[in-house]
């Protein structure tokens, strides 16, 4: 029977849903092959989402059915993942081959333990320091016991992990399988040793002086950045900040090349978080070079890394895939990676150790080197395939293509930094900058995620919310911070219990007419038996207005997040409810962030002058990301939460009041920026003694054929 007539059998055996089918999905299960069809549907009345599958014409519960079948085909292999069952097959009985294995260890939630010391007022460093700590003495003995036992069969150790439940090994191929399936085994990978390097105006496309121009700066900032690579980051370069060595292993171009895209003080190659007292290099790549420098890490206090480098493995969650969504989850570190540039073969998947659910992936893109993203396009060799468990990749992109970075040798500059090597590092830049604005996201990488997703309003190509080869959009470092500067997300621990009829609602502002997206997104639980193609938490969202009407939705089978967007029809409080699909574990962490077009203000207006009554007003209005267009100002006694509708999803802050309406003719409040992004106006304030102690906002806009381009914050003119 071919797949189409078993899916055709499917559909007709499935019973008629009411409510609006938001999503469809037929899983094939890896024991038997069966299809398994699940469908998420909306009820548009209360706004809430259900699960409903079927297995051959039966209802079932999706889940159930899939962890049973996940267990059984793991089964089926006696504790072999995947590739290395293959591996084993294809590899001379006698023949060496380096085996990770993760162990069983009773635990408990090591975020938990670094949460509480947290809340107690300990800082987040020595506080991830604390859990690490009970983390290694619970597995020290359980990872000694059973390397003590393959040294004594003569194997040789290439890893005992400390503070994750792991022992790699060299073994002879007919080995494998009889300690695969020992009691203190939960499942044996491929300890994969390869590691090949994944291969301008990149700031100002990213918007990144815009936060820079608020005063943002690194230079403040209490987090701690690693360049994971495999080799060590130069510490001549003088454009680098001091550069603290984990350990040493020669200087490497690859290296210090990351490092400036995130830390380079060059005056005009500047990386996102130029300015940071320090960055960390830790030389280690592989499945049992790699553990170790993170390890490290965490002693040394970091909290955001970068890896820029893979295995030779691609598509699927390997051992180091696992590896860092456990510690993500558990550590509450990020880690940024680089999604690969398979993009020209003929399997264009992501790369490990960036295909698990945790860390932020990144894409390449070239931004024509120029700051107006007209003609911006995804480089070809950018990875674009998901991971065959389904979840989206990349999350994001930068512009890879054709950076200028830090060299190793005099003059110190390194041109044309290509390939997603160079994008994940400028990711991780801008999440560094965040973390100056708000420090609490050292210890919160569900924020890091959830924020650079939702405001990654730079669209490169496909669907502007999530697409195949550009995720959610490019890094977008202004609105990311304007987000942060306001607010603008919840941060929280969901139990069994936070559930009121398998609805949770997280109520945040929204404005008529200003184009609005919203995410909800957690993370994986990798530390369960078989957990790591499966999450704990399944989450169905719809966002629901000021009136109770729906106004967006979003079921994906796939992803530990829900992110969509919608135009509000009225300024208020709207609810992002939240549909309980599944909920296996005890806890998950939940952030909910949103961001506008108010965010993505990359204008400026400048008030000079005197503005007193009868007196002038100097007023300068520049956009250096996009010259020689026309822009339109105005003035309205009242900024948020009044906003102006100027079309298609764009608002100014601004009350549409008469001021508004009359003030869009006022001298030198329209007309056409100039050749470096700026027009001037004098406006003389009316002699009219009730307008003292008033204080009016202005803003503006830019726009071309008819499109909005970009706005500005508004600007006050208080008369004295």
């Amino acid at each position: 029977m071919t797949a189409t007539l078993t899916l055709a059998l499917l559909f007709l055996q499935a019973p008629a849903t009411p409510g609006q089918i938001l999503e469809e999905l037929t899983w094939t299960l890896p024991d038997s092959g069966a299809q398994l069809l699940e469908r998420r549907v909306l009820d548009p009345v209360s706004g809430t989402i259900r699960s409903l599958a079927w297995l051959d014409g039966v209802a079932v519960d999706a889940q159930t059915v899939r962890i049973a079948a996940q267990r059984a085909a793991v089964d089926a292999r006696r504790g072999l993942a995947n590739e290395l069952a293959t591996r084993l097959a294809m590899t001379s009985p006698g023949a060496l081959i380096e085996v990770a294995f993760w162990l069983r260890a009773e635990e408990e939630e090591w975020r938990d333990v670094m949460d509480h010391a947290i809340a107690s007022g300990i800082h987040v460093e020595d506080a991830r320091r604390l859990a690490f700590a009970r983390a290694v003495e619970r597995f020290a003995p359980i990872n000694a016991a059973f390397a003590d036992r393959l040294a004594a069969a003569g194997f040789e150790l290439t890893l005992v992990a400390d503070g994750w439940p792991t022992v790699c090994v060299r073994m002879p191929v007919a080995a494998v399988p009889f300690w695969a399936a020992d009691a203190a085994v939960d499942q044996v990978y491929w300890a994969a040793p390869e590691h090949f390097h994944e291969l301008d105006d990149a700031q100002n496309t990213m918007r990144t002086q815009v936060a820079w121009n608020r005063g943002v700066s690194a230079s403040v900032g209490s987090v701690k950045v690693m360049v994971n690579d495999t080799e060590q980051v130069s510490q001549s370069n003088p454009y680098l900040p001091p550069v603290s060595l984990l350990n040493n292993a020669g200087v490497g171009s690859h290296a210090t090349a990351v490092a400036g895209n995130i830390a380079m003080n060059h005056p005009s190659f500047k990386g996102a978080a130029y300015g940071i007292p320090q960055i960390y290099s830790g030389a280690g790549s592989g499945d049992s070079g790699c553990p170790p420098v993170w390890s490290a890490a965490i002693g040394a206090g970091v909290s955001f890394g970068n890896c820029s480098w893979w295995t030779g493995q691609k598509g699927s969650i390997n051992y180091l895939d696992r590896f860092f969504d456990y510690t993500l989850r558990q550590y509450g570190m990020m880690m940024f990676k680089s999604n690969g540039n398979q993009g020209g073969t003929s399997t264009p998947y992501a790369t490990t150790p960036g295909n698990g659910y945790n860390m932020t992936c990144t894409g390449a893109y070239n931004d024509g080197n120029s700051s107006s993203w007209v003609g911006d396009y995804m480089a070809s060799y950018s990875s674009y395939w998901d991971p065959v468990e389904g979840h989206e990749k990349p999350e994001v992109a930068s512009p890879g293509d054709g950076v200028d970075t830090a060299g190793t040798s005099n003059p110190w500059i390194y041109n044309g930094f290509n390939g997603t090597s160079s994008a994940s590092p400028l990711t991780c830049g801008v999440a560094t900058l965040m973390a100056s604005r708000d420090a609490s996201l050292a210890g919160r990488p569900e924020v890091v995620k959830a924020m650079l997703m939702v405001s990654a309003w730079h669209n490169i190509e496909g669907d502007d919310v999530l697409s195949e080869y550009d995720g959610a959009g490019g890094i977008h470092a202004a609105a990311a911070d304007a987000a942060l500067r306001d607010g603008q997300y919840v941060y929280t621990t969901l139990t069994p219990g936070s559930f009121s009829g398998n609805v949770y609602d997280v109520d945040f502002t929204a404005y008529a007419g200003d184009e609005t997206r919203v995410i909800g997104l957690w993370f994986s639980q990798a530390n369960s038996t078989y957990s790591t193609d499966l999450l704990n938490m399944d989450l169905d969202a719809t966002v629901i207005g000021p009136n109770n009407v729906v106004m967006a939705s979003s079921a994906n089978l796939k992803n530990p997040y829900e992110i969509m967007k919608f135009t509000p029809s009225m300024t208020g409080t709207h609810k992002l409810r939240l549909s309980k699909v599944r909920f296996n574990g005890a806890s998950e962490r939940l952030c909910v962030a949103w961001s506008s077009r108010l965010d993505m203000a990359q204008a400026t207006v400048t008030v000079g002058g005197n503005p007193t009554i009868g007196g002038a007003v100097s007023l300068t209005f520049s956009d250096p990301y996009d010259a020689n267009v026309a822009y339109q100002a105005h003035l309205s006694s009242q900024s948020l939460p009044q906003v102006a509708s100027i079309g298609a999803g764009w608002v100014l802050a601004l009350k549409p009041n008469n001021v508004f309406f009359n003030s869009a003719n006022f001298p030198g409040f329209a007309g056409a920026l100039n050749s470096v992004g700026v027009a001037t106006a004098v406006g003389v304030i009316p002699n009219n003694p009730s307008l003292s102690g008033r204080v009016f906002q202005i803003a503006f806009y830019t726009h071309a054929g008819g499109q909005v381009r970009a706005i500005s914050d508004p600007a006050p003119i208080a008369i004295q």
